[in-house]
């Protein structure tokens, strides 16, 4: 198997988690690196916004072990904007790690409560993904 990066995009309810897990499944080996997974506590989700950050930055830093210990990853997030996923690929685009970007489109019940009027917006505010754009792009405190 080929090592790979994958980049999941789509709002919440899309059906990433689901796509991601049938890629796992179907690569042997594959990890799923997913910051949401940083919220549960005892299993039971609970989303504090003021740790995003601190919870991205820590996500980012088990998706680069995993692969530099060889393994090819899936990272399931919203990525809506180009400079949230800068971090992965910028990494793999450096490793010469083949990056693979998947946008999900589907319209089931988000399991964690996102109101529904947020996810329309994070629909409408989806930028395309490309390893080129990503790596051009900035973060709203870098313009």
């Amino acid at each position: 198997m080929n090592q790979t990066l994958y980049i999941m995009q789509g709002p919440s309810g899309a059906g990433k988690s689901t796509v991601a897990q049938k890629i796992q499944f179907a690569t042997e080996g594959t990890v799923i690196c997913s910051t949401d997974d940083l919220f549960y506590e005892d299993g039971v989700y609970n989303f504090r916004p003021s740790l995003l950050p601190a919870f991205h930055k820590k996500n980012l830093e088990r998706t680069i072990a995993a692969l530099e210990a060889g393994k090819s990853v899936i990272v399931d997030n919203t990525n809506i904007q180009r400079w949230q996923c800068r971090g992965y690929v910028r990494y793999a685009h450096d490793k010469g790690i083949p990056i693979v970007f998947i946008r999900v489109n589907g319209r089931f019940k988000n399991t964690h409560g996102v109101p529904d009027d947020k996810v329309e917006q994070m629909r409408e505010a989806m930028e395309d993904l490309d390893v080129t754009s990503v790596l051009a792009s900035k973060a709203p405190w870098e313009k």
